[in-house]
């Protein structure tokens, strides 16, 4: 989730259309993303290679990369893991339903500290 959203986020907490932003963030994010990177390109690189880690590597690499535009720096390697830590869970568990969980449970405990603890920074 890029800074921008979680500013916008956090500076209209109390308005509707911040908590529409919230819902997609925390669901409607994660399944896209999910869907198209593990249920997509990490298939079809796992298909081409035949090599389950390779695909995992490949696979997270393209999500963080795709995440530099909008995120800060510090957060990219926390992205990285996050995702190979979906990419193993999704080919331990062949189902898309374990990394989109993952998925949003991470953007709920980033916007949930978000709002718990305002920061300029953001």
């Amino acid at each position: 989730m890029g800074r921008s959203k979680l500013r916008l986020i956090v500076d209209n907490s109390t308005d509707p259309l911040a908590w529409c932003l919230i819902a997609f963030v925390t669901i409607g994010a994660p399944l896209i993303e999910e869907v198209m990177y593990r249920g997509f390109l990490q298939s079809a690189i796992l298909r081409l290679t035949g090599s389950p880690w390779l695909a995992i590597l490949l696979t997270s690499a393209v999500f963080t990369a795709i995440h530099l535009p909008v995120v800060q720096p510090h957060a990219l390697p926390v992205l990285a893991v996050l995702s190979l830590a979906m990419g193993v869970a999704f080919e331990r568990s062949k189902s898309l339903a374990v990394p989109i969980g993952m998925h949003v449970a991470f953007n709920i405990l980033n916007i949930a500290i978000a709002l718990a603890i305002p920061s300029k920074g953001l």
